[in-house]
């Protein structure tokens, strides 16, 4: 049975998932579920292709009005899809080198409310590796501090 995996992420690190991690996720077997971009490489919501064509300009989405209004007229969306994305998943894998409100909502939605596994990748010790709310979060999983070593961790356990 292939493992479905949500990968929760900053919206920085969009693109470093969809061109590093999925692949490496894909070669294990393992079935990426990207709550920003569909499986075939395009953006899954609006937010994410008017920020992918604001970067092509080279403006930051997030210094320009018309994204930040169209993120928070989908907020009741976004969260609905990315919660029905986790309810279809087995795991989700986090990425984290910075505080994130949504990451960390996803990481608490699955490892705590839903109880099942959460693997946090962050270089980030101990502001977030050790923090009391990602341990806990992770229990069923585990925190790693590459991408490497996460790989390491789902061969052993997802064979």
């Amino acid at each position: 049975m292939k493992i479905k995996a949500y990968i929760a992420h900053t919206f920085s690190l969009r693109h470093y998932i969809k061109d590093e991690v999925i692949p490496k996720l894909i070669e294990l077997n393992i079935e990426p579920l990207n709550p920003f971009y569909k499986s075939n490489g395009n953006p899954s919501r609006i937010e994410v292709k008017i920020a992918d064509e604001m970067n092509d300009k080279g403006i930051d989405p997030r210094q320009a009005k018309e994204w930040m209004l169209k993120v928070k007229s989908k907020n009741r969306w976004i969260v609905k899809h990315d919660i029905s994305m986790i309810d279809k998943s087995d795991i989700v894998i986090a990425f984290m080198d910075n505080w994130s409100g949504g990451t960390t909502c996803e990481i608490f939605y699955m490892g705590v409310i839903k109880d099942r596994p959460v693997y946090l990748v962050t270089s980030k010790y101990p502001d977030i590796a050790l923090h009391p709310w990602m341990v806990y979060a992770t229990k069923r999983g585990k925190i790693t501090k590459s991408l490497d070593e996460l790989l390491n961790v789902l061969r052993r356990k997802y064979k």
